[in-house]
């Protein structure tokens, strides 16, 4: 057993992960079948798209600025549109 934070890293190498929140398990599986976008949004309250990646072919989440998440939902963030 092996304790993760880089999200990668852990979907390359593992079998099997585990994947807890607030000291409860919320995911368990194959990284193919619990890697989505909605988990880690849920989990991490980070916007993501997965993307099969291009050595292993296991899932490899990419992290979603401010401006590329405003397309996904239509609005800027208060802070980018202020002018400050």
């Amino acid at each position: 057993m092996l304790v993760l934070h880089d999200l990668n890293h852990a979907a390359r190498y593992a079998h099997h992960l585990i994947a807890m929140h607030e000291g409860r398990i919320r995911a368990e599986g194959p990284p193919r079948e619990i890697v989505t976008e909605q988990l880690i949004e849920e989990i991490l309250g980070l916007s993501s798209q997965i993307i099969p990646d291009p050595v292993s072919d296991t899932p490899m989440v990419i992290p979603l600025g401010r401006r590329a998440r405003a397309g996904r939902d239509g609005a800027m963030p208060a802070a980018e549109t202020s002018g400050t």
